[in-house]
């Protein structure tokens, strides 16, 4: 019996050893990864050739088991315990008395629920008894044989755990536990009881919900910044993927975007903790982004204006909606109406004003003016005007994009509606819009920037009225030249180009959609 202590107690300091040396990484472990340590009270039982040789002792009697294991993964885990137990003697008939009996196992073991409050688990592995109470057999003998038993783990905290379970030990050798060799071939020790599992981690606070922090309304072509608010004090790390709607995606906490297309998206981020995955989504719509307001076109409805006769004022104008108006007719007098007629009763030459503002949607700039002179005129003598025919129409502005980008600036639009202005004179001109880009950057992606500037370009033409027959578009992708000296950069600007060439339209060329 001093050779069995000795080992029990040897036993027991290695197994404490090894789990205080190992407890001190625990604190760093990840979520799935941690020790444990496990203890459990039970009552014990022997299935074998002699279970009617002492029909006068109970069938039951007690065992303690303690152990240690290590939290692969949500599902698996390994382990080693080692219990004490006593059994019935088996070795003759008419004994009274208890055999103890020392059992060590590994193990592995499988939660079928692990993210619930409740899991059955199974477990399976190779254990190990020390015998030799016998009379017969004396001293101190290891026999080997699988282990197999079923629980249930009741989660009460992330570190305390209790459960339930049934395990059986086989003991191989049939002969080993009670001196008799039977038709089953192997002899079973049973520990059918209930005890406490410590987690060797932190408390775990998972993700409770996610907030998606950003605008809902965005703007083709300009980068949106969406963020992730975590709720829940969440702890240990939580992983933050992105899922645009329009094929782009992203990680981290905070994301940016930039859409190309007008229309309706769903922004996703799922969030990854260790209870597992959670959707968070958002719509979001795309718009073109507001042009600020700009005046094409200011004039009168007739070319003769005359005194104590009403004279209607026309303005075109670009932008966004809402604008305001502000005319001032050059007598004093003042309006707000946006295709206002005013009456003159003086004979004169008079500058007519007009302020356009769209800096409630388009910002800050969002401001133009604009002015006329013309002459208002006595009726009494009669004046004869002789048209001249107009002159050809040979050259139109050129713009000039900035780096990256298809919208039109206010010095673009300038330019544009200049060459609006040119082309309603010239009913029967056409347009033929040739866009390029620089060479920086991949030139299938320049070849499709170009394009997409040559539909801003032909959009802005059909706004303010030019009929769409007569424009053609063309997006010719990059310029593989050198950068003109004194070009400003970055990139070469004068290589972003999108070129308005006129051409009669009875010449055949420049007609359509393009």
């Amino acid at each position: 019996m001093s050779q069995q202590r000795y080992m029990l107690h040897l036993l027991i300091a290695i197994a404490l050893i090894s789990v205080s040396s190992l407890s001190a990484f625990s604190q760093y472990a990840q979520d799935r990864n941690y020790f444990y340590l496990k203890g459990a009270a039970a009552l014990s039982s022997y299935f074998g050739d002699l279970n009617s040789v002492n029909s006068d002792e109970p069938f039951f009697s007690y065992a303690l088991q303690g152990g240690f294991g290590y939290q692969l993964s949500k599902n698996i885990a390994f382990g080693a315990n080692y219990r004490v137990a006593d059994y019935p003697r088996t070795d003759r008939p008419g004994l009274s008395d208890y055999t103890r009996s020392h059992t060590t196992d590994i193990y592995t073991a499988y939660s079928f629920l692990p993210n619930r409050l409740i899991s059955p688990y199974a477990l399976a592995g190779i254990g190990m008894t020390f015998y030799g109470t016998y009379d017969t057999n004396p001293g101190f003998n290891p026999v080997f044989g699988p282990v197999a038993g079923i629980g249930l783990d009741v989660r009460l905290t992330d570190q305390i755990t209790v459960f339930v379970h049934g395990k059986m030990d086989f003991i191989i050798d049939d002969e080993a536990m009670d001196m008799k060799r039977g038709a089953a071939g192997f002899d079973a020790l049973g520990f059918w009881g209930a005890g406490v599992r410590v987690n060797l981690r932190s408390s775990f606070r998972p993700v409770t919900r996610v907030r998606i922090a950003g605008p809902d309304v965005v703007h083709v072509g300009e980068p949106v910044s969406y963020q992730a608010a975590l709720e829940g004090n969440p702890s240990g790390p939580v992983d933050v993927r992105w899922f645009f709607g329009d094929g782009n995606r992203a990680i981290g906490q905070t994301a940016l975007n930039i859409y190309l297309n007008t229309g309706t998206f769903t922004v996703t981020v799922v969030t990854t903790d260790r209870r597992g995955d959670r959707e968070t989504r958002k719509e979001i719509r795309v718009i073109e982004p507001p042009v600020k307001a700009s005046i094409i076109r200011l004039s009168t409805k007739e070319r003769l204006n005359t005194i104590n006769e009403p004279v209607e004022f026309i303005a075109e104008v670009a932008g966004t909606e809402p604008v305001d108006y502000r005319w001032e007719f050059g007598d004093g007098t003042t309006s707000d109406e946006k295709f206002p007629v005013h009456t003159y009763e003086a004979e004169g030459t008079y500058t007519i004003t007009l302020r356009v503002d769209n800096s409630t949607v388009a910002g800050k700039n969002g401001r133009h003016e604009r002015s006329i002179i013309i002459d208002v005129y006595d009726p009494t003598p009669v004046e004869i005007e002789i048209e001249e025919p107009a002159p050809e129409l040979t050259e139109l502005n050129t713009i000039y994009f900035r780096m990256g980008s298809v919208q039109l600036d206010g010095e673009s639009i300038r330019s544009l509606s200049g060459n609006v202005e040119l082309l309603m004179e010239h009913a029967d001109y056409c347009v033929q819009v040739d866009v390029f880009t620089d060479s920086v950057g991949d030139p299938a992606l320049n070849l499709r920037l170009s394009e997409q500037r040559a539909r801003a370009v032909e959009r802005f033409y059909i706004e303010q009225g030019i009929d769409p027959g007569r424009i053609r578009k063309t997006g010719l992708g990059e310029i593989n030249e050198p950068c003109p000296a004194g070009d400003p950069g970055p990139g070469c600007r004068e290589h972003r180009r999108a070129e308005s060439i006129p051409m009669r339209c009875d010449a055949g060329r420049g007609v359509g959609g393009g």
